[in-house]
């Protein structure tokens, strides 16, 4: 029997090591307490909120279709593979709709109720032996590719505006 806790912790773990190779900045786990306003994962120089979710299944049909076009839409959420994201930012191509999935919209409904004022929820989940998934909102689209293309392209955030 898997112990759901260490399961979380692993991902979160494996989501944070992940957001800090791809942001080139410190992506760290916080401290999962009474449902406290902060996300799984953080890191204190982006205003970015993010809930990580690992699920033994439910998960098929996204992770299979995100190999097929870099950028999905299903109803109001946008999502892709994660080893796609800084690819995302260049906003270039056309998206491929998807069916919606309830399971994501529940962990965006909750990213989106815990995130803080002015930060883009996000969800990073996946199901076993798939893929890491990135989601956003429909309406958080430009600026999460903006905030993208400046990391692509100001690594470390030195950059002359």
């Amino acid at each position: 029997m898997i112990d759901s806790r260490t399961k979380g912790k692993r991902a979160e773990l494996e989501a944070a090591a992940l957001m800090s190779a791809v942001t080139r900045k410190h992506w760290y786990r916080t401290a999962q307490r009474c449902g406290t306003d902060t996300g799984d994962i953080r890191c204190d120089e982006l205003p970015l909120h993010v809930e990580v979710k690992h699920y033994r299944a439910g998960l098929t049909y996204w992770s299979k279709r995100s190999r097929n076009a870099l950028v999905h839409l299903a109803h109001d959420l946008y999502y892709c593979d994660f080893s796609k994201v800084m690819s995302v930012a260049n906003q270039l191509g056309d998206y491929m709709v998807s069916p919606k999935s309830l399971l994501v919209e529940g962990f965006m409904r909750q990213a989106q109720r815990d995130a803080t004022d002015g930060h883009i929820p996000l969800v990073m989940c996946k199901q076993n032996h798939g893929p890491w998934l990135l989601v956003w909102r429909y309406g958080d689209d430009d600026r999460l590719c903006e905030m993208l293309r400046q990391l692509r392209d100001c690594p470390g955030g030195r950059c002359a505006s």
